[in-house]
């Protein structure tokens, strides 16, 4: 019984560990993940 019980947590840690690691890849986003206000952001050359 416990050989059991034993295979089907390792079955469901393994499935944790892959989709957190899936999760957490953000699927190949490349950009910020968020757009932040443009009240906050702050020019370099005012200038311009």
């Amino acid at each position: 019984m416990s050989k059991i019980y034993r295979q089907i947590l390792a079955a469901l840690l393994s499935l944790m560990l892959v989709t957190s690691v899936l999760g957490l890849s953000g699927c190949g986003q490349k950009g910020p993940l968020y757009m932040p206000d443009k009240q906050h952001e702050q020019k370099k050359d005012p200038a311009q």
